[in-house]
């Protein structure tokens, strides 16, 4: 039933990474990893996240063989989203949870709208969340775990790196290297273990801060601060902000809290507490901390003012799952059978609640023609074949369809539409020697970089202002998709 259970788990995750809808967000991600190699991270071109994934995906572009761009990076995403589930299950089972209940937790996990919506995007959460946990595979959770320099100098380098890779996850950083200090094992108190754990990360830190030297400090500060206040303005002054306050961040967690998977979830953790609580001092006192503190980091990543994302609860669910592992550790008799049964329907809940789309999922796999990613190359062919012999940069807010043609995309739109719709509320044109360009400024940049094209997606709210600049100088329009236009200059001209 373990390896069953573990079977379905992981041939769900790759499957999701193969059939996933594409996410606005891997446009941008995958756009900033193809710019990396011609143009400098930050100066060159807005990408408001740190380096580590766009370095990644840059990494897996230079190592795939074939001209596909979206297809490697969801190949890697499954295997960091298979990853995830490797430092989860050893996560659960240092909480002390039997192998059957630690699998079914995953799976119960993989079974949650909230992580299974990253577990198939080609963007940094995944990759950030299974960093930013693994420090706890390394260091000691209990009295009796090993203590040897060189795991807590590694576990502070993980942390290090999930820091560096989505600043969201400060807390787990800042939670693993004050962790000898919160749950001590030693008669030093953890002074000594923690001081090793913050020499490891403030190393990778270091590190990334050197690959980095030399770029326009505004520049940095733009992609990495000003951009998150002002795209949590837009979203307030769009109607788009409703989690950004106290109020609305409480709704949108009773939302949440409302669905079938995760109302299951709630149960289980919630019998979980009280079975232990009646028994006294049942917890072991560092497990049950580890379990609570990364609950509390989760609270804290959702709480922050700023857009809201179903992907920001996952550090909570699985502080709750760490919860659960380390109430099956301590619990006998009848409170244990009574969790356990819990935990059967919760898991019987949660596949009942998608074996739909399980189905549909998986039955997507099957036929590789139906993946995003070869529909996605598909379409850049065939703007690849509308451009012709045009050379020059392609605007578009949507730049994969670009990218798969091989053609050179206008670094201005790198971060798609996320700096593009900042329109009401960004007053810059420029940071370092990118261009900060928005509806209102369309006409003076590609008067300064004519484009050879443009491209827009009829459905996305922010592309209007593109096709009707286009068709204002009398563009020739191409279907290269679905609700997919190019926009090419009249023949033997160029677009002003």
């Amino acid at each position: 039933m373990t390896l069953a259970a573990l079977a379905v788990g992981a041939a769900l995750t790759v499957g999701l990474a193969l059939t996933a809808p594409v996410s606005r967000d891997e446009h941008m991600y995958q756009a900033a990893a193809a710019l990396l190699p011609q143009q400098a991270l930050y100066d060159a071109f807005v990408f408001p996240q740190p380096p580590v994934s766009a370095w990644f995906y840059a990494a897996v572009q230079a190592a795939w063989p074939g001209p596909e761009v979206l297809l490697p990076a969801r190949l890697a995403q499954a295997v960091v989203s298979l990853g995830l589930g490797l430092v989860l299950w050893g996560l659960l089972r240092r909480q002390g949870a039997p192998p059957l209940p630690a699998a079914s937790l995953l799976l119960l996990l993989v079974h949650t709208e909230v992580l299974r919506e990253s577990l198939g995007l080609a963007r940094n959460d995944v990759l950030a969340l299974a960093l930013s946990l693994s420090p706890w595979l390394l260091l000691p959770v209990h009295p009796g775990d090993d203590e040897q320099v060189w795991r807590l100098v590694t576990g502070g380098a993980l942390a290090g790196l999930g820091l560096a890779c989505r600043l969201t996850h400060a807390p787990l950083t800042l939670l693993a290297v004050a962790w000898p200090l919160l749950a001590p094992t030693t008669v030093t108190g953890g002074r000594r273990e923690a001081g090793w754990i913050a020499l490891g990360a403030v190393l990778v830190l270091g590190a990334v801060t050197a690959a980095l030297w030399g770029t326009d400090l505004a520049a940095l500060r733009f992609s990495l601060v000003d951009y998150h206040l002002l795209n949590a303005r837009f979203h307030a002054a769009s109607g788009l902000g409703e989690g950004l306050d106290l109020a609305g961040k409480l709704h949108d967690a009773g939302r949440l809290c409302r669905r079938t998977d995760l109302a299951a979830w709630s149960a289980l953790v919630l019998v979980a507490l009280v079975l232990v609580q009646g028994r006294g001092r049942a917890w072991s006192p560092t497990r049950w901390r580890l379990g609570l503190l990364v609950m509390v980091c989760g609270v804290v990543m959702v709480a922050v003012p700023r857009p809201v994302q179903n992907a920001y609860y996952a550090t909570l669910l699985i502080g709750g799952a760490l919860l659960v592992a380390a109430a099956m550790a301590r619990l006998v008799g009848r409170p244990h059978r009574v969790l356990q049964g819990v935990l059967a329907v919760a898991v019987l809940v949660g596949l009942g609640n998608l074996a739909a789309s399980d189905v549909a999922v998986m039955r997507e796999v099957l036929h590789p023609s139906h993946w995003p990613a070869v529909q996605i190359h598909a379409a850049g062919r065939r703007l690849d074949v509308a451009m012709g012999e045009a050379r020059g940069p392609v605007i578009a807010t949507h730049p994969l369809y670009v990218l798969e043609a091989g053609r050179q995309l206008d670094p201005a739109f790198a971060a798609g539409e996320f700096v593009w719709r900042l329109g009401p509320v960004l007053r810059r044109v420029r940071v370092g020697r990118a261009d900060l360009v928005t509806d209102a400024r369309l006409a003076a940049h590609a008067a300064a970089v004519p484009p050879a094209a443009v491209l827009m997606v009829v459905a996305a709210p922010w592309d209007r202002p593109l096709g009707e600049w286009a068709r204002a100088r009398r563009g020739q329009m191409w279907s290269v998709a679905g609700g997919v236009v190019l926009w090419t200059p009249p023949p033997g001209v160029r677009f002003l």
